[in-house]
Order: C-alpha cells, then structure tokens, then sequence
C-alpha cells in the first residue's frame, strides 16, 4: 500500500526506513567552502559539483522517477544565515542546483554548511 514501510540498508550498512511515496529520496550534508566542495553524509548523493562561488548541485546515484519532487537548501555560517534557492532551471531527475547568498541581492556565496533535501515519489535503487 502507499503506507507501507520499507526499510533499505545502504552505504555500508546503513539503514533507512521509508514511508512510501512522499519520502526523502536523497539528502546531503555538505562542506560548501572547502576547495573542491565535499559530503560529510548523504543518502542518494553520489558527489557534489562545483558550478562557480554559491552554486552547487548533487549528483543522484539513483535518478528521481521525475523532475517533480520538491527540494529544499539550507545553508549557514555560525550565526549567519544564508539566503539560498533551489535552480528551477537546474532541476532534473538525475541533479538539482542550489544558489547560496548572503542576501538577495549579494553576489553568490560558499557556506561551511550546507544541506539539501529532495523529496518525491518513491524509489527504492536498482
């Protein structure tokens, strides 16, 4: 049923337990400032590209079902928040891009943390 409850084990042994369609399809934890910029944890993100200062896409191991799903960026420097978005124009089902900002209208800006969610119809990897 569309409730169901799946569990996968990943990366190693990892475990995550899924609540059908709706669910976190990939997650990043990303060191947006390091030269080039690097996963500190993940789930469905197979690597990080560096575009220019500020943006940013994840790469999918496992492609989305469809460019549909909904994605969410935070960002932050100690207590500095960020002004961030998700590229609509960069929004496939194999990648997402993100813009990270000091405000809306600074020029683009690397942060120390970083952290993106993709969440959408179910799929469970090949």
């Amino acid at each position: 049923t569309q409730w169901q409850k799946i569990q996968i084990q990943f990366n190693g042994g990892k475990l995550m337990t899924v609540f059908g369609k709706g669910a976190v399809q990939a997650w990043c934890n990303v060191s947006g400032d390091s030269n080039p910029p690097s996963l500190r944890d993940d789930y469905n993100v197979a690597s990080i590209t560096d575009h220019d200062t500020g943006y940013h896409s994840a790469v999918f191991d496992y492609d989305m079902p469809n460019a549909n799903y909904a994605a969410t960026i935070g960002a932050a420097t100690g207590n500095d928040l960020a002004f961030v978005g998700i590229d609509s124009d960069y929004m496939a089902v194999g990648s997402c891009r993100w813009i990270t900002r000091i405000s809306r209208t600074s020029n683009a800006t690397d942060f120390p943390l970083t952290l993106f969610t993709a969440i959408g119809d179910g799929h469970y990897g090949t």
